[in-house]
Parts: C-alpha cells; sequence; structure tokens
C-alpha cells in the first residue's frame, strides 16, 4: 500500500489500491456514483455497502430537522423541502433531538433575570442565557462585577461588590469596568476643570483660587496652594 507522488516536491498524491472496495454512494443530490467509502464520506454521501452497485438502488435525499419560523414548528424533512418553505435546514439531525427554538431566562450584566426570550435577543442584551425552557423563577444569576480599587488607588480589578468589600476597596458599581474614564476616580489628575485635558485654563484656575477651596483643588486635601500647582504642570498635556 505505497502511495504515489513526488514526495521532495511535497506534491499531493492518490493513496493507490488502499481505500478499499467501490459500492454506491448516495450524493446530497441524490446522485449515485460507484465509490470507496472513504472518498463517499468526503463528498458527504451516504455509502451503501459492499456489493451495491447504483441500478440496484434508489438514492434519497437525506433529511434533517426543518425548523419553520412561520408556525414554530419542526419537520423531518430533506434540504430542498425545507428550503422551498423557509424553514431552516439542520443536517445530521432529527426534531426528537434538536430544540428548534429555545427560549428561557436571561441574565443580565446587573444580576437581573429577564425573560423568557430566544438566545440571540439575550446576547443583543450582553446578557447570559441559562438555558432553554428555563424561567427566573428556577435559576440564580450571576452576582454583577464591576472595578474594584484597591485602597492607595494602585490597581483596578473587576469583582462583585461583596468580594470588593470584603478588600476594604471602592466598587464602581454594577456593570462597570477598568476600563470606564471614571474607574479608580483620578484618571486625570489636574484637570480641574473637567475638560479632558490639562491645559492653562487649569492653571488659571488654581491661580484665580489661590488658598481658598474648591476649584483649583487638584490634590483634593480642601486648600489650593503650590501641590495643586505642581499638580498640573506635571501633567499638562491631553489626558
Amino acid at each position: 500500500c505505497t502511495p504515489s507522488g513526488d514526495w521532495v516536491l511535497r506534491s499531493t498524491y492518490i493513496p493507490n489500491e488502499c481505500a478499499g472496495a467501490e459500492a454506491a454512494c448516495c450524493l446530497p443530490d441524490t446522485s449515485c456514483v460507484l465509490d470507496t467509502q472513504i472518498n463517499c464520506e468526503v463528498l458527504g454521501g451516504d455509502w451503501i455497502g459492499e456489493g451495491v452497485d447504483c441500478p440496484d438502488i434508489a438514492c434519497e435525499a437525506p433529511t434533517g430537522a426543518c425548523c419553520v419560523p412561520s408556525t414554530g414548528a419542526c419537520a423531518d424533512v430533506d434540504q430542498v423541502t425545507c428550503a422551498a418553505f423557509g424553514g431552516i435546514f439542520n443536517p445530521g439531525t432529527n426534531c426528537d433531538a434538536h430544540t428548534c427554538f429555545p427560549e428561557g431566562a436571561c441574565c443580565t450584566q446587573m444580576g437581573d433575570c429577564v425573560g423568557p426570550m430566544a438566545p440571540d435577543a439575550c446576547e443583543g442584551l450582553g446578557g447570559l442565557f441559562m438555558g432553554d425552557d428555563t424561567s427566573c423563577a428556577d435559576v440564580t444569576c450571576p452576582a454583577p462585577t464591576g472595578w474594584c480599587c484597591a485602597p492607595d488607588g494602585s490597581f483596578c480589578v473587576e469583582q462583585t461588590e461583596e468580594i470588593c468589600d470584603a478588600f476594604g476597596a471602592t466598587w464602581g458599581g454594577a456593570g462597570s469596568t477598568c476600563d470606564d474614564p471614571d474607574a479608580c476616580g483620578a484618571t486625570c489628575p489636574g484637570d480641574v476643570d473637567g475638560s479632558g485635558a490639562i491645559d492653562v485654563d487649569d492653571i488659571l484656575i488654581v491661580l484665580s483660587n489661590w488658598e481658598g477651596a474648591g476649584d483649583g483643588d487638584a490634590d483634593g486635601d480642601g486648600d489650593v496652594d503650590v501641590d495643586d500647582l505642581l499638580m498640573v504642570i506635571g501633567n499638562f498635556g491631553p489626558c
């Protein structure tokens, strides 16, 4: 059983007398060819078996579960029939083993449960589909996560409120992430006017409120002084 071909050039080769006996092979279009079992399966056909020739059989189109959106029903038919009636063909299965239009509970990113609804509708909400025929009365949705900042602001992780509180950290709320502009608070230290950039306007605000409180208090220590001015100058530029 030696393959032919040029091994040096890595050419495609065809096994010589290795594939077994030829017999009738029914193709998906209901035509019949005489071929080996291996080749028949590669073509997506149904190999009838040794000793059976094409004139001896009548090939039938393979059936599968056909989901019909207009009626919400399922029928075991061939692909051509399914398409003719606007159905969705699912080869290799049948209606007893296939759920055409699943609906169930959907857990949202906020930890709430809604539904029943279809999996794609749940995905559109950014939710987690809990399975066909589930209900909100029977499922427990995972606790929502949000950004969780260390007390000193040195790092951020996404965690549940319960775990974040256990570490004495600051939680950003359900659905928040560490990529949020306001995660952990000081995303742009020195931007006292909140413009998204630290520029001359911020310097003027600090100077106009010198030794005061409130506007211009870049470091949040309750007064406007040289530390605030240094923070603005040190972070000058876009956030």
